[in-house]
């Protein structure tokens, strides 16, 4: 895209448009090496019920998502290589 095709202002009309827009990356998965454990914890603290779903050899437990909304969703995760970090996030 050239600068000439950049818009630089918006308009009612755009602003409408982008509220039903959303991020495509909207996925977080948090370790554990504890899955019912971690699974009530989320399912007390967020008020929500956590679904269980098993992808190969990866225990999970998904949190509510509904289509189209805003905000992100994503799993407890507990399996070979998924540890759970006093630092945050690790690097693969």
């Amino acid at each position: 895209m050239c600068n000439s095709q950049i818009p630089t202002t918006r308009t009612h009309h755009d602003e409408e448009e982008m509220a039903g827009e959303m991020n495509p990356v909207n996925w977080f998965e948090i370790p554990t090496t504890d899955l019912g454990r971690a699974t009530s914890f989320y399912e007390a603290a967020l008020e929500v019920t956590l679904a269980p779903n098993e992808m190969g050899p990866l225990k999970m437990a998904l949190f509510p998502m509904a289509q189209g909304a805003p905000g992100a969703t994503g799993a407890l995760v507990q399996g070979e290589g998924y540890i759970p970090s006093a630092t945050g996030s690790q690097e693969g």
